[in-house]
């Protein structure tokens, strides 16, 4: 699963629409389109931003499930 995917899935399972999103980040809805698509990807920072926003750690938005050793 790419970030992209697992930004997209995350937003869904937490019931933004990418209208929504865009406007808790303070960014552009086709920014989260771009990420969404894999067109670009979000810096750290925001990538922190939107686990602040959907109340989960990286590790979980981005699908990680497994540590490594």
């Amino acid at each position: 699963m790419t970030i992209g995917q697992a930004i997209r899935k995350m937003r869904e399972e937490k019931g933004y629409s990418r209208n929504e999103l865009a406007e808790e980040l303070d960014i552009w809805k086709n920014t989260i389109d771009a990420w969404e698509n894999d067109r670009r990807y979000p810096s750290l920072f925001l990538l922190m931003c939107v686990a602040d926003v959907f109340g989960c750690t990286l590790d979980e938005l981005v699908g990680r499930t497994t540590t490594p050793k």
